[in-house]
């Protein structure tokens, strides 16, 4: 279904923009042996990302048969552990042992800057890690509005990030569009009766993205990048 140019873009973060399993992985490893627990697989946690932090601690547990009165705890030792990684030294987000961005991600970006598109984040992530992440990507210049899943009473699947990014930015809705990767993205958008497209490089717990009722579905970002240049010509 096409549709006509946006004046909104809204991304989510985590298998949309970035790959972050890698610098997520690395932080809940340091927890987990700070808790004395076994070690778990950078692919385990790529089925867990994608409901916010505290549900991936949660899945982590379940998954070592761990007592789940210890969640809070180790949630919190695991944004102090993720917290230092990102913001104590900038160029840690961008380095191969953490996170990286996906291929085509900063042309599609800036397609839309050169079409005078505004452009912002819903994330599940906590607040006040996405923009020291953002910076270190190079992505922070095309983005003018920030919600992590700590801003408001809710995050996605709710609509309300995207419906309050749209109120920020006078834009109606149905003139906005969502860019993500998992149910949570598409359920949030459909909430807000926002278009929405989903890419499948994310973290979709094993998903079928194609029956989320999403616009469109692309592979992966440069295939989508090639749909946007049309959308925008």
């Amino acid at each position: 279904m096409k549709l006509p140019p946006p004046q909104l873009v809204i991304y989510d973060l985590d298998g949309t923009l970035i790959d972050s399993v890698p610098s997520i992985a690395l932080a809940l490893n340091n927890t987990l042996q700070q808790a004395l627990m076994p070690r778990v697989s950078e692919q385990q946690v790529r089925l867990w990302v994608g409901n916010g932090s505290l549900m991936l601690i949660r899945r982590a547990l379940e998954a070592l048969q761990a007592d789940l009165k210890q969640l809070d705890r180790i949630h919190q030792h695991f944004l102090d552990h993720y917290g230092r990684q990102v913001q104590s030294s900038p160029d840690a987000a961008a380095s191969s042992t953490t996170s990286s961005t996906f291929a085509g991600t900063h042309e599609l970006m800036a397609l839309f800057k050169h079409h005078g598109v505004a452009q912002a984040i819903a994330t599940n992530k906590p607040q006040q890690f996405v923009p020291a992440i953002l910076s270190a990507e190079g992505l922070m210049p095309f983005v003018s509005a920030i919600v992590g899943g700590n801003s408001l009473p809710e995050c996605k699947p709710s609509p309300l990030p995207l419906l309050t990014l749209c109120s920020r930015f006078h834009c109606p809705p149905s003139r906005a569009l969502m860019i993500g990767d998992s149910t949570a993205d598409a359920k949030s958008a459909q909430h807000a009766g926002i278009p929405c497209w989903l890419v499948e490089q994310g973290y979709a717990q094993g998903i079928d993205l194609q029956q989320l009722g999403a616009q469109s579905v692309f592979k992966d970002t440069r295939q989508l990048l090639h749909y946007a240049t049309q959308l925008m010509s």
